[in-house]
């Protein structure tokens, strides 16, 4: 899936992406002042399981790629 990726360039793209969802997450909890404290903390818990399962994806890719390229 992440051909023509390095595993820098998968890490890098991986914590732009984080960077990113925080920032629009922080700017929409922001809009509503922070109402329900614990929906915040579950969507906050949400977020880093997500971002978590998309880490372990694009690792499982790499190596999975590093093993498929190593004998040709």
């Amino acid at each position: 899936m992440a051909m023509g990726l390095s595993a820098k360039g998968l890490s890098s793209a991986n914590a732009f992406l984080r960077l990113i969802l925080c920032l629009w997450f922080y700017s929409w909890n922001s809009a509503n002042l922070f109402k329900n404290k614990l929906t915040v903390a579950m969507t906050w818990n949400q977020l880093d399981r997500m971002l978590s399962k998309i880490t372990q994806l694009e690792n499982d890719d790499a190596s999975e790629s590093r093993v498929y390229y190593r004998g040709s």
